[in-house]
């Protein structure tokens, strides 16, 4: 597959409703950047591929109560949400078809 074709699934495919993350940039700011500038951002994907980014491997781990227990000072008592870059994500889902 083409990569403009990937990079254009992968974009299309993201949700709607969710927010900026850990790197403050959301899937709008990004499928707004793909509109405009194509031609810069797959360079970035691919840079990313080749190289090994560490901000593409930070995430950021939220706590939430779980419902209905008797204990929250143990650790079955919590859930845990990991929010990741967004970029990351696109780039997830790039892989994915590649492997598919």
């Amino acid at each position: 597959m083409d990569p403009a074709c990937e990079f254009d699934s992968a974009i299309t495919r993201s949700p709607n409703n969710t927010g900026p993350v850990l790197d403050d940039i959301g899937y709008p700011f990004i499928r707004y950047w793909w509109k405009e500038k194509p031609d810069c951002l797959e360079p970035l994907v691919d840079y990313g591929l080749t190289n090994d980014i560490p901000d593409w491997h930070s995430a950021e781990v939220v706590l939430i109560p779980k419902a209905d227990k008797p204990r929250y000072d143990i650790v079955k008592g919590w859930r845990m949400i990991h929010l990741l870059p967004t970029i990351a994500k696109v780039v997830e889902r790039i892989v994915l078809l590649r492997i598919a």
